[in-house]
């Protein structure tokens, strides 16, 4: 049956988890994404999704990076919580780990990801981890040496807030997060785009006054925010938020590679 089949081919694709060659793995990663759509949740959460936090771990940082996009098609296609926070807590693994964070082929696949999913999304990601993980990358960016990718990731940036500047956010996640964010994308474009810098600055008014007319407390909107703006800052309330999530999923892990 169709079922008997679908349990014999995720069987043999864990059993390549392991395999020497990183090209078989990266096509074991290929294949399991291509499984997603057509399992029911429990295949999903008991064979799929162990199998790619497994990858998310391997020694080629290749493989690591390619599963990126895969998480993110979990977030797309599925609804169910347990599956979802334990993807989110993927997400943040891969932010904690300042060697891989680092990578700038990891940036670039992160910010991609993040604006395709961004329509999906919970609001409580997007506050919790997107918009700060994107704020602290464009503030990075501002002190990238090399002008190519410092312009390439501004492009994705860019992309990344559009998608995300059409959904609903909180009046702390513009203020802490979001606002900080477009300020330093705007001083990227400002000296290699110029063109780019209204489209910009439109998209940030609009925010700035979604944020006066709902501030609760009445007062105006802080315009220095550069005083309490630190990227450490906010990885550590992305860290804070997700921690109780790091040992379910680390013991996931070992034991998919005991397997």
């Amino acid at each position: 049956s169709d079922v008997q089949f679908q349990d014999s081919l995720l069987n043999v694709l864990r059993d390549s988890l392991t395999n020497a060659n990183s090209q078989v793995r990266l096509c074991t990663l290929q294949l399991f994404h291509a499984a997603l759509q057509h399992s029911d949740r429990s295949t999903l959460s008991s064979k799929i999704l162990p199998a790619l936090i497994t990858l998310a771990s391997d020694d080629d940082v290749t493989v690591r990076i390619a599963t990126i996009a895969v998480f993110g098609s979990i977030i797309v296609h599925c609804s169910e919580l347990d599956i979802l926070e334990r993807v989110y807590s993927q997400f943040q693994m891969f932010d904690s780990d300042p060697k891989f964070r680092d990578e700038y082929h990891t940036h670039v696949e992160m910010i991609k990801t993040f604006t395709h999913i961004a329509p999906h999304v919970e609001s409580k990601f997007q506050e919790d981890f997107i918009l700060p993980y994107l704020a602290a990358t464009a503030s990075q960016n501002n002190q990238q040496q090399r002008e190519t990718k410092r312009l390439e990731t501004a492009i994705y940036l860019f992309e990344a807030y559009s998608a995300l500047s059409c959904c609903f956010h909180s009046v702390e996640s513009l203020q802490n997060s979001f606002l900080p964010g477009l300020y330093c994308l705007r001083s990227d474009f400002a000296q290699l785009r110029p063109d780019h810098v209204a489209v910009i600055d439109s998209i940030t008014k609009d925010l700035e006054n979604k944020l006066e007319l709902n501030r609760p407390d009445g007062s105006t909107l802080i315009g220095n925010f550069s005083s309490t703006f630190n990227q450490e800052n906010l990885r550590g309330r992305m860290l804070n938020q997700f921690s109780n999530l790091r040992d379910s999923t680390a013991r996931i892990t070992r034991f998919m590679k005991k397997k």
